[in-house]
């Protein structure tokens, strides 16, 4: 299938402004790049559970841990370039003003870590109820679960057994931390009502039958700015370079007589230029979106 016009053109002027920004980096901005990289690499490479299994879709994707970490280098290097370029400084006061003004932004909810049994009373692929007889029977099983839960059985080999849950049936029915607002609401509320090592009884939702045990229940809490601090003047800088980089690479563009030949991008782009020039000079107001 031919991607649209559209998205060729958005990936053409990335990557032209990419190699422009690669010809004014610095020996400086290319260690600020590496470094950046490679803590990506590292973070990335923590999100699964092997070194194989991350190569395995790197492979899927076609592309080899050298090409993901060359494409990361020179993103960040360019990024670092930008950011000199443009001689952007967050100073501690623009953090901490932020930090004042934005109260909501550094608050971190209540969470809930939980496994859980889950016997479904709906067709995984259709979402459909299952028969009558079908249902019964699952309230049958699942009640006996619970019978053995409470009984002092290791919750975790059950749920290897006899979950239904496929997300999280291999890791003992253990499923990622959440906040309220994210799990349906039947189970969110049977969640939060446990008591630490606690077990729910049989809780009916949308998807089935579950029974609910309570790892750890995280209260909520402010966020301090000590904490927040590095993300605030990250989140700062990239504002500051969304609302200058524009105007920078299309002189830089200039400046390195840019020329795009293929004559339905080149059309694109101009049109694209002139409504950013258009919008550039347009009068500000400060008055809210309606």
């Amino acid at each position: 299938q031919q991607l649209p016009p559209d998205f060729n053109l958005g990936v053409m002027n990335q990557l032209i402004t990419i190699q422009l920004l690669l010809q004014k980096a610095t020996a400086a901005d290319r260690v600020t790049g590496k470094i950046e990289a490679d803590l990506q690499y590292t973070n990335l490479l923590k999100r699964f559970p092997s070194p194989e299994a991350f190569q395995r879709q790197l492979k899927a994707v076609g592309m080899t841990v050298e090409d993901l970490r060359a494409k990361a280098t020179q993103e960040a290097t360019a990024k670092a370039t930008l950011k000199r370029e443009l001689n952007i400084s967050i100073t501690e006061a623009d953090a901490k003003d932020y930090y004042a003004k934005h109260p909501a932004d550094f608050e971190e909810p209540e969470k809930a870590h939980v496994r859980h049994i889950l016997l479904m009373t709906v067709d995984p692929a259709t979402r459909m109820q299952l028969s009558t007889n079908t249902v019964a029977a699952k309230r049958k099983q699942i009640d006996d679960l619970l019978k053995r839960v409470k009984a002092g059985e290791d919750f975790a080999k059950l749920a290897k057994e006899f979950s239904e849950d496929p997300g999280s049936k291999e890791n003992g029915g253990e499923l990622p931390e959440f906040k309220r607002g994210e799990m349906v609401p039947e189970f969110e509320a049977a969640a939060f009502a446990l008591t630490k090592d606690q077990t729910s009884d049989v809780v009916t939702s949308m998807f089935g039958y579950h029974i609910i045990k309570l790892m750890n229940k995280t209260a909520a809490k402010k966020i301090d700015y000590a904490t927040a601090a590095a993300d605030i003047k990250e989140g700062l800088s990239r504002m500051q370079m969304a609302k200058l980089a524009p105007d920078f690479v299309k002189k830089m563009r200039a400046e390195y007589k840019v020329e795009i030949l293929d004559p339905i991008l080149k059309s694109m782009d101009e049109k694209m230029q002139a409504s950013m020039d258009a919008a550039a000079s347009a009068p500000v107001t400060t008055e809210p979106a309606k």
